[in-house]
């Protein structure tokens, strides 16, 4: 018996890290839909704003509520699709800036994050255990505005969770330099259905190449005699 309670005790610490990321806090994978919107749009604090904007971030960060209502990449117009970005919000006490909400026939099928998301990994690696670490660094050089050329280092790290079978966690920490050598940091946590995003991206690619058929016939109508 008391060997039986000894195993289950040292069985505990690990139950935290049992657990699969599939979203965060009251934003889930599969399971939230675009009800929250309304719910968060009626808490006084977030309001909604439709903008033709492109928009991937807002800085400096506000509670908005972001709806685009043009097509881009980013956002294209599409029947089944909902795309909404929060420019504040807080979860367990961890602020979240720019934070993308996709949503495929109500159901949401992908969430991303703004950068500085430091404190929101120290968080989901707590709960859900040390994520794998896949990538790494390199030495380049790059000539700025000026001509002078520098050696830089870059790096490319995916820090991947451990998640259901459908479902793809990932915090994406990147430094690369322009063709200007220019630093750039990448600092941001993606976590997605896998199937709804592919399915998703081919309606996407479809929308914008039925698009562009479209147009390509229009401007050829004024030169058909050519």
């Amino acid at each position: 018996m008391k060997k039986t309670v000894l195993i289950f005790l040292l069985a505990i610490p690990s139950l935290a890290f049992c657990q699969l990321l599939s979203g965060i806090g009251p934003f889930k994978i599969g399971i939230t839909t675009t009800d929250i919107i309304d719910s968060l749009s009626k808490d006084g604090l977030h309001g909604v704003v439709e903008t033709n904007d492109y928009l991937t971030f807002v800085d400096p960060p506000t509670h908005n509520i972001y709806i685009p209502t043009f097509d881009s990449p980013v956002y294209p117009a599409l029947r089944d699709v909902k795309y909404y970005m929060i420019g504040y919000v807080v979860v367990s006490g961890i602020g979240i800036t720019n934070l993308r909400l996709k949503f495929y026939k109500n159901r949401l099928y992908e969430i991303h994050t703004g950068k500085n998301v430091f404190k929101l990994n120290e968080a989901l690696e707590l709960k859900y255990g040390k994520p794998k670490l896949t990538g790494g660094k390199k030495n380049i050089y790059c000539q700025n505005g000026f001509g002078a050329v520098s050696e830089k280092e870059e790096f490319n790290y995916r820090h991947i969770f451990k998640s259901p079978a459908n479902v793809e966690s990932i915090w994406i920490f990147r430094k690369y330099y322009t063709d200007k050598c220019e630093e750039r940091i990448l600092n941001y946590v993606i976590i997605s259905d896998k199937k709804t995003w592919s399915t998703v991206r081919n309606i996407e690619i479809k929308r914008f190449n039925d698009r562009d058929n479209i147009e390509n016939k229009e401007k050829l109508k004024p030169i058909k005699e050519l």
